[in-house]
């Protein structure tokens, strides 16, 4: 059991600076159609 524990805690830290990257580059993306279209 707490091998999976440490398994999802690595998992977790791995995968939030991805997502945390990915939501700005797609908020870089949207605000830059948001300049082109206003």
């Amino acid at each position: 059991m707490k091998q999976r524990i440490i398994t999802a805690v690595v998992a977790v830290a791995l995968f939030l600076p991805v997502l945390y990257f990915s939501h700005t580059v797609v908020w870089e993306i949207v605000m830059g159609l948001f300049a082109i279209i206003g």
